[in-house]
């Protein structure tokens, strides 16, 4: 796409300056300086179009898979669906009381609300996670979840 538009930017005006005779003014004026308002214009543009495919590439890669949300024993957990059997279930639960993302230090996950006392130990984690893992299946299979 690129490509396309800087051949054509390029291209058109050097072959329509060829056709009609010309081509000494068009290299004379690309000789000449550009102006200030040019290069800001130019440079805007620029960053405009920049802005814009970075936009469209991140819209592509938002899922187009739903994502749920279960409350298993003390904590809730993230699950994106893929299918029936198909499905992930994040690694960092949930704190119940304040909807926030554990947060993992050496030894545990904690609550990051000052207030919570909220903790699960890493030696746990594994626990929870394979039992979120399984209630998260069954439920699943129970309701027939179609994406």
């Amino acid at each position: 796409m690129f490509a396309t538009i800087a051949i054509g930017l390029i291209g058109v005006p050097v072959l329509i300056s060829w056709a009609t005779g010309t081509l000494d003014i068009l290299f004379q004026t690309m000789k000449s300086p550009m102006p200030v308002w040019a290069t800001i214009v130019l440079v805007v543009l620029l960053g405009i179009y920049i802005y814009l495919k970075i936009e469209k590439s991140h819209s592509r890669q938002s899922s187009a898979y739903p994502v749920k949300y279960f409350v298993v024993d003390k904590y809730k957990w993230k699950a994106t669906i893929y299918g029936v059997e198909n499905f992930e279930v994040d690694r960092t639960s949930i704190c119940l009381k304040h909807d926030l993302p554990l947060v993992f230090t050496s030894s545990y996950y904690y609550c990051p609300d000052s207030t919570c006392e909220n903790k699960l130990w890493d030696s746990d984690h594994y626990n929870y996670h394979s039992t979120a893992k399984s209630y998260i299946d069954r439920e699943l299979r129970k309701t027939n979840y179609k994406c």
